[in-house]
């Protein structure tokens, strides 16, 4: 089911107290767009114009796959029933398939938290974050959080959908930059008209043999530094 989303009227009930943003498990299984856009804002530089990202995030229940559309480049996490957290880099053009299993991910210090992979927000952020007002986001009532992050410095903003258990827009505001990551579609994962990339016919590498692959022709350029999808 196609489900355009559109921003509408506020909808604000004053004298209703608007709940504390809460990740309520378990997240529902979808596919999603968004389109991140990064803003140059530090007024002593040169404005360089704004770079626009497309990507899309499948998540199920113990399956996470993050999709870069201008890369071609997926990451995809997994999560045993023990509840460890394994993790896959695709570089598609390339066919190559780079593995890490969590004792890896441990070792390098990338060990991520599942909620933040799956709803895009950190513990940091919930931390941060009090509601501003309630609107209306199609279909959808969404809460409207804002904050400021001191270690950070930075200042912000999220529009959230409770029943999907995601944001639809999140803003952050820094002194030299500004990040605006917004959903642009979604559908439930089972009627998701985005078939994920094939893989069975990609060159599968352990992370742990990434130092015999260094001069691999079809990894030069991206042996990765953090595996992480969403570091900013």
């Amino acid at each position: 089911m196609l489900c355009l989303l559109f921003l509408s009227a506020c909808a604000d009930q004053p004298g209703q107290p608007l709940p504390a943003l809460r990740i309520q498990e378990p997240l529902p299984s979808l596919a999603a767009e968004y389109q991140t856009t990064l803003s140059d804002t530090y007024a002593k530089r040169p404005k360089n114009g704004s770079r626009h990202y497309r990507w899309r995030l499948y998540r199920a229940a113990d399956r996470i796959e993050t999709h870069n559309l201008c890369a071609e480049s997926s990451e995809v996490w997994s999560r045993t029933h023990y509840g460890e957290i394994n993790h896959q880099q695709l570089f598609h053009a390339q066919k190559r398939l780079i593995e890490y299993v969590s004792g890896d991910l441990k070792a390098i210090g990338q060990l991520p938290i599942w909620t933040t992979l799956a709803t895009l927000i950190s513990p940091t952020d919930l931390s941060a974050l009090h509601a501003v007002g309630e609107e209306r986001y199609g279909e959808f009532s969404a809460i409207r959080y804002a904050g400021s992050i001191a270690e950070e410095q930075e200042t912000l903003e999220l529009l959230w959908l409770p029943q999907l258990q995601l944001p639809a827009l999140i803003k952050r505001q820094r002194r030299d930059h500004a990040l605006q990551t917004r959903l642009i579609e979604w559908h439930h994962l089972g009627d998701s008209p985005w078939p994920t990339p094939e893989t069975a016919d990609y060159r599968v590498i352990d992370f742990a043999d990434l130092g015999d692959k260094e001069h691999d022709p079809a990894l030069i350029g991206l042996l990765p530094g953090s595996p992480h999808p969403h570091s900013d």
